[in-house]
């Protein structure tokens, strides 16, 4: 028996005791820097099969950093509901789809309840790479991981925001059938996923970034996908999910 064998074997042994056990073992896959853009090949497929069709953006930010929907938006004339609970941001999205129809905007941030909450952002005025202004977590310490150091404790501040359902905000917009939901929350993304599941709101496409959640997170939202007819597929640090009959 060689090696190979040997390693085979072992690691089947492995991971049958994992599964006896109630877990599993997964290869762990280095993200890549330039993934391929699946969710902008599945919406051109899509607006070309069915004509324009309508989203929903959790954490749109202003609407031009690293932002997947802006050219989805201004290619194909979606309309759809943006939802951001920066003001400062809010207000520089609107600013940069200008007179673009077909969008709402909510300044605001998903929970599983009507209320308040604190939430942690690097000031707008700090002198850090465009892209950390639109760093923003409820959790405290998620900015730890960008490595700020001692400067953190003067360039982030906490901002109450006001916090909505996913079922209420899409029923005030008149937005309750829409086709896809893009989320970028910097951590709360399998959440939201699960709110909306968990409301029996199942549009055709969910996009969510997994890089900020636990191991244990991204498995039980692809379960709860799963139960739910999605089928998905990782690219970079983003998950898409699209429902069987999609």
């Amino acid at each position: 028996m060689g090696w190979r064998d040997i390693a085979s074997r072992l690691r089947d042994g492995v991971r049958s005791a994992a599964r006896n056990a109630g877990y599993d073992v997964i290869r762990y896959v280095e993200q890549p820097q330039r993934p391929f853009d699946v969710l902008g090949l599945v919406m051109s497929q899509r607006v070309a099969a069915k004509g324009p069709l309508r989203f929903v953006q959790i954490g749109a930010n202003d609407g031009m950093m690293d932002d997947p929907m802006r050219n989805l938006i201004l290619q194909h004339g979606l309309t759809g509901l943006l939802v951001e609970p920066l003001p400062d941001l809010f207000a520089r999205r609107r600013a940069n789809y200008g007179s673009q129809a077909g969008l709402s905007f909510e300044q605001c941030a998903i929970g599983d309840a009507e209320g308040e909450a604190t939430i942690y952002r690097v000031r707008a005025d700090a002198d850090v790479p465009d892209w950390l202004h639109g760093v923003a977590s409820f959790n405290p310490r998620h900015i730890d991981r960008f490595n700020l150091g001692k400067r953190a404790t003067d360039i982030v501040e906490p901002v109450t925001v006001r916090i909505t359902t996913l079922p209420t905000l899409v029923k005030t917009h008149g937005m309750e059938n829409f086709d896809l939901l893009q989320i970028d929350t910097e951590g709360m993304d399998c959440r939201i996923v699960s709110w909306a599941i968990e409301a029996n709101l199942r549009p055709a496409i969910i996009h969510y970034e997994h890089c900020h959640a636990s191991p244990e997170e991204r498995a039980e939202c692809k379960t709860l996908l799963a139960g739910a007819g999605y089928r998905f597929i990782d690219a970079g640090t983003n998950t898409l999910a699209m429902r069987d009959d999609a």
